[in-house]
């Protein structure tokens, strides 16, 4: 009886332990080292790529597509999209823009508003209003707008807070305040 050293059983184990997990299974088919090296260097080649693969569909599955059929305020009127904004900045945009003030979504009254377009209301975050009213294939275009024209500080405020995460910047900035 031949006498095998311990490394040589620590090697074989440690080979069928890790070509185990890259096969999902053993199969000792290959008997030269050489062999059972190149082996593994081709089973984790394979779990490289498919592990690449797997991240760049997941990637390419979760990422939305933005189509963005506006990129001003000409555009919005021109489609027909109702506006959510502030009470200040409304009028200011219906002012510069000569833009109908039925565009503007009113401040509910039942939620403390007073009805009139852009949100005013005294005891409401009127900021943050503005994203809360904004809904995609809203049904109620009364209460509901397409778009909404706020700062672009207060959408990273909120998407700090991981709030309205699914809503995104188009547009230039209308006007700075001097």
């Amino acid at each position: 009886q031949k006498h095998v050293p311990v490394t040589s059983h620590v090697l074989t184990s440690l080979y069928m332990g890790i070509l185990s997990f890259f096969q999902q299974s053993y199969d000792q088919s290959v008997v030269t080292v050489g062999g059972k090296i190149n082996l593994l260097a081709i089973s984790s080649f394979v779990l490289l790529v498919l592990a690449v693969y797997t991240a760049n569909l997941a990637a390419i599955l979760t990422q939305d597509a933005q189509n963005v059929p506006v990129s001003d305020i000409a555009g919005v009127v021109k489609a027909g999209y109702r506006i959510c904004a502030e009470r200040k900045v409304a009028e200011l945009i219906m002012s510069l823009y000569d833009i109908d003030p039925n565009r503007f979504v009113p401040d509910p009254i039942e939620l403390g508003g007073d009805g009139g377009p852009g949100f005013n209301c005294p005891g409401c975050a009127a900021r943050s209003r503005v994203f809360d009213f904004m809904k995609l294939d809203n049904s109620d275009p009364s209460l509901y707008c397409d778009i909404g024209i706020a700062s672009e500080e207060d959408l990273e405020v909120l998407h700090g807070s991981t709030q309205h995460c699914n809503k995104t910047q188009i547009g230039k900035v209308l006007a700075y305040e001097s």
